[in-house]
């Protein structure tokens, strides 16, 4: 399976054609990530290097967009310097923030360590089509990453090695790029919208359930109640875990279930010997 999810044995359609990474159209090819790009790592700049004043050092922090920099003066090697435009890939960083692809808007500055390069071949493949190539990849590289850490990272000689399928005309190339561009605009608009509403819904809450008025006095038809007597609560018990029990039992919702969110339902137990052991009605959750 490539990284794009096609599986090898894929039945062969009219106008498609079987390769070592899946079926894909006749006038596409396969191509590794190092035939396309050349990966140049930054340089690690030690803190007593770092200055006031001079080029920034782009870090990790500074692709998520911080505008804090450290500044070096001294003599570096123009294999790092990065300009307006450029595209990165951040090879060590968190699961979808920093690590992956991005593109740098910013002043001319220093590649720091963690983050490669991209020097993309234009001849072979259009830098917007790549760029979203390099998305997919992120996500494949996720996907597979051992363990549930947040941090995720890959090896120049790995990224290399990977494979991908393109259209072997740039036109074609373009054209997918635009239309996965502007899906991504859309997409971001709407959740700028989704934003903008949970703040003025928030401001409204905020509003429709304030008990007083401008004056700091209760407003009329309010009245002000202790939590205890309106929801009493009740802890939960220490229930023996000798065995559990299958059946229509009353049952035992443990602290795992109530904090995830959303509740995983499926670390419930129906009873516990000992405890819970009076047949009930079970209600579906």
């Amino acid at each position: 399976m490539d990284i794009t999810g096609n599986k090898r044995e894929d039945v062969v359609k009219a106008g498609y054609k079987q390769t070592e990474e899946g079926v894909i159209p006749e006038d596409w090819d396969v191509k590794k990530i190092g035939q396309l790009c050349k990966l140049i790592n930054g340089r690690g700049f030690k803190p007593f290097e770092w200055e006031r004043d001079g080029l920034p050092i782009i870090r990790i922090q500074n692709l998520n967009g911080s505008d804090e920099f450290n500044y070096y003066r001294g003599i570096y090697d123009k294999k790092i310097k990065v300009t307006n435009g450029q595209l990165l890939f951040a090879w060590s960083g968190s699961r979808g923030t920093s690590f992956g692809p991005h593109i740098w808007y910013g002043a001319v500055g220093l590649l720091n360590y963690h983050t490669w390069k991209v020097m993309v071949n234009e001849d072979k493949i259009e830098p917007s089509f790549f760029l979203h190539a390099l998305k997919q990849l992120t996500k494949f590289i996720e996907d597979n990453a051992h363990g549930a850490s947040a941090l995720v990272h890959t090896q120049k000689w790995e990224m290399e090695g990977f494979k991908f399928a393109l259209p072997l005309a740039k036109t074609e190339q373009t054209a997918i790029a635009k239309a996965l561009s502007d899906t991504d605009a859309l997409i971001q608009s709407l959740n700028q919208l989704i934003t903008k509403k949970r703040q003025i819904k928030q401001g409204a809450m905020q509003q429709l359930l304030n008990p007083y008025d401008k004056g700091g006095e209760l407003k009329a038809g309010w009245m002000v109640k202790r939590l205890d007597e309106i929801a009493p609560l009740q802890r939960g018990f220490d229930l023996p875990n000798i065995k559990l029990i299958k059946g229509n039992y009353v049952s035992a919702i443990s602290y795992r279930v109530a904090t995830k969110s959303p509740c995983d339902f499926s670390c419930i137990s129906c009873a516990r010997d000992g405890s819970f052991n009076s047949p009930l009605t079970r209600s579906r959750i």
